[in-house]
């Protein structure tokens, strides 16, 4: 989690920037085998994550946007073989670290052998996603909580940690300090997803 304010330290987003009236972008896609190895990347793509086809091609996709799932990967992609057809909202990251929230469509083409199946992602933005809105901000927030507990556990046991540090007749300060800049640490990384709760909260009054 990075701390500084530097121009790497972008805001958590939905990609957009195209103004009122304006014809929506083409959709934001790519295409994959079924283990996750990406064999196009479109344009679109690489507006909303930064990374060229040239970086992204040969790539695993949920490594490369390093997605935070609302469920286990293996229990999608059973659902995506099972019903050649899976939709959701999921977190991904821009290359430069900032936190991006999208509507996943992902539909398999099954033709032939599995090893040859492939797998079209089609990338949208939440405020699009119509009658399905709900649905898919249950799935970003699953992944939220997630994203939250963890640094709030740890945060945790650092201050427990420091407490016990700073008990009458042993106090070590040294090691008190470094368990609060810790804590602190955890904080910082607890930004990004309020942040991407309000982004949230905003594409919801947006689709009223």
């Amino acid at each position: 989690m990075r701390n500084d304010p530097g121009p790497r330290s972008r805001p958590v987003r939905e990609h957009g920037g195209h103004g009122e009236g304006s014809p929506a972008p083409a959709p934001d896609t790519l295409i994959r085998t079924l283990d996750g190895q990406i064999t196009a990347w479109s344009s679109g793509m690489e507006q909303r994550y930064g990374y060229s086809a040239a970086d992204a091609l040969g790539q695993t996709s949920h490594r490369l946007l390093r997605t935070a799932f609302p469920r286990s990967p293996p229990e999608i992609e059973a659902i995506l073989v099972s019903r050649r057809h899976w939709s959701g909202g999921l977190v991904h990251r821009h290359a430069d670290g900032g936190l991006v929230i999208a509507v996943n469509n992902w539909t398999l083409s099954s033709e032939g052998d599995h090893r040859s199946w492939l797998v079209t992602e089609v990338h949208s933005d939440v405020a699009r996603a119509g009658s399905g809105l709900c649905r898919h901000c249950a799935d970003i927030l699953d992944v939220l909580a997630h994203e939250l507990s963890e640094p709030m556990t740890a945060i945790n046991a650092y201050l427990d940690g420091a407490r016990r540090i700073l008990q009458p007749g042993w106090p070590d300060l040294a090691n008190a300090r470094v368990a609060m800049a810790r804590a602190s640490d955890q904080i910082a990384r607890g930004v990004e997803p309020l942040r991407l709760l309000r982004e949230l909260a905003a594409a919801m009054r947006d689709n009223e």
